[in-house]
């Protein structure tokens, strides 16, 4: 009598592999818009964020906080724009209480949503996504006139555990080092010893994402594509995105000064990428400032009406 076992769970195992490995298209669902919630609420939730709470002013307040021009840069140059010396950002602090769980929104994050045609496979869309973030970042980089480092756009180890397991897809990184003499960041001497210059000031833009999963239908805060379909980057769970501070260490700045740096620096990038690429900016409410999404250098805060009485 032959035994089949062997060749059936074969079989099994395959389908299983299968299964997990391929995009899912889920394009026949929309996103509908909450109209209780703000800009960067929607925009955050629609991605698959647990979202941070919207601060609810009372209007006009809150319509002047839902203005997308407010200005980020540092050290604030114009009394003529939306910025810290005109409009404080203190009534949108919410210092939110949490778990013991690491909540979505206490992490920077890349939430990105890439035109199908721009890619026929998640790999691709990936390596379209890394290229068109490092354009940004290197034009960013020119036009303030901090000198480039060196440059790493590139896609990780993902094991068999990773891949089939615990359903991680291929990470990708994009990691550019510059240097910056406000900050103190200078390329270190390779001839100096490796315990030394880790302690050192370090000024990089750092983002990590993986292979999107699936293919979704473009929300409408995007600019429409030819085919109403993307390639979504999670920004959630184990495939998550995630964009460090750019200042690291610096040695004449306050972590104040710090945090409004790395600000203004991801604005800037933000404003030479496409509508289809987005940045969430996690709440540093010790230095005064709030969460916010950045969409082609536009601001939104997470800000709503407060309820009327009755």
């Amino acid at each position: 009598m032959r035994n089949y076992l062997p060749g059936t769970l074969a079989s099994m195992m395959m389908l299983f592999l299968s299964a997990c490995s391929g995009v899912r298209d889920v394009s026949d669902r929309h996103y509908e818009y909450e109209n209780a919630h703000s800009l960067a609420w929607n925009i955050s939730t629609a991605a698959g964020m647990t979202s941070f709470e919207d601060a609810k002013l009372n209007s006009p307040l809150s319509t002047l906080y839902s203005r997308k021009d407010y200005d980020l840069s540092y050290p604030v140059k114009s009394a003529q724009t939306l910025n810290e010396s005109t409009l404080s950002l203190a009534p949108l602090l919410r210092f939110t209480p949490t778990g013991m769980a690491p909540e979505d929104w206490w992490f920077n994050r890349i939430l990105a949503w890439i035109p199908t045609e721009l890619a026929k496979t998640p790999q691709q869309a990936s390596t379209v996504l890394a290229n068109t973030i490092q354009e940004a970042v290197l034009t960013t980089l020119k036009e303030t006139k901090r000198p480039t480092g060196e440059i790493k756009n590139e896609a990780g180890d993902n094991g068999w555990i990773d891949k089939y397991a615990m359903q991680i897809t291929v990470p990708r990184y994009v990691v550019i080092h510059f240097a910056d003499s406000a900050a103190g960041c200078e390329f270190p001497d390779k001839n100096v010893p490796f315990m030394v210059r880790i302690k050192l000031p370090s000024c990089a833009f750092f983002a990590e994402f993986h292979e999107p999963e699936k293919i979704v239908s473009t929300p409408a805060f995007i600019t429409p594509n030819a085919t109403g379909k993307s390639y979504l980057i999670r920004p959630d769970g184990l495939n998550s995105s995630f964009v460090a501070d750019a200042f690291d260490k610096p040695s004449t700045l306050s972590d104040d000064e710090r945090t409004r740096m790395a600000y203004d620096f991801l604005q800037k990038v933000s404003q030479h990428l496409p509508s289809w690429v987005i940045f969430y900016i996690s709440p540093h409410e010790r230095a005064g400032m709030p969460a916010m999404v950045l969409q082609s250098g536009k601001v939104y805060f997470f800000v709503t009406d407060r309820p009327s009485k009755p």
